[in-house]
């Protein structure tokens, strides 16, 4: 462990603010460690130890029986000195913890309150950042809505003329079907003429057995006129 030696600046600022700060680190160390085992590379944040830490504000507190701006011999009452022999090693030997004055409270408390100011803008930001995006959310939208309606329109007109295709498809077939049956009457027709017509034929000449009989009657009619 090192010596840490506070001593009290001359000239105190005016508005009793210090700039100093100090960082106190915290870590588990196996039981019955001693001093010497403490070393600075225990407190390595990439050893993957589980380190806490905490920032100190040095705040400035007048003494209350002499003035802020007193002499130098005064200011070396408050040097305080931590000798290196007398660091405590155990959680019992732990000195009390620092008090802190009302100007420290109060600039905590205002610190805070900067704090909850800058929280507030940006909370403020971001609804006007929500505000701002609401009108293009509704554009969004409206064009999302005009794009369905167009679809929409598309599909009804693509049904109606699916339906009009199936429509003229029924009447081919129809028409198809009317012809292929005219086509076989037809030819049902021209069948029968043709037949008429061959009988006809047979009607209009002599059969050959009507001939035969006329020869056969001619003959024995000769025969008995010539004796």
């Amino acid at each position: 462990m090192d010596t840490v030696t506070m001593q009290a600046q001359k000239t105190a600022p005016p508005d009793l603010n210090c700039k100093d700060k100090f960082l106190i680190q915290c870590t588990i160390v196996p039981f019955g460690a001693t001093e010497d085992d403490i070393t600075s590379d225990m407190f390595a944040k990439d050893s993957g130890k589980y380190i806490e830490e905490k920032k100190l504000r040095v705040v400035l507190v007048a003494p209350p029986s002499s003035p802020v701006n007193g002499d130098a011999d005064q200011d070396s009452s408050n040097e305080i000195h931590v000798r290196k022999d007398r660091v405590p090693t155990g959680v019992g030997n732990m000195p009390p913890p620092p008090r802190v004055s009302e100007e420290a409270k109060g600039f905590e408390t205002a610190r805070d309150l900067e704090e909850d100011r800058t929280d507030d803008d940006i909370v403020d930001r971001h609804v006007e950042n929500v505000s701002d995006m609401e009108p293009s959310k509704d554009g969004v939208q409206l064009n999302l809505a005009k794009d369905f309606e167009e679809l929409k329109s598309r599909l009804g007109i693509m049904d109606s003329k699916l339906s009009e295709a199936k429509v003229n498809i029924m009447k081919l077939t129809e028409e198809r079907r009317t012809n292929t049956e005219e086509k076989d009457l037809l030819k049902k027709e021209m069948e029968v003429l043709k037949r008429k017509m061959d009988a006809k034929r047979v009607e209009d000449g002599f059969p050959l057995l009507f001939v035969c009989m006329v020869a056969l009657v001619s003959v024995v009619a000769g025969y008995c006129i010539h004796p």
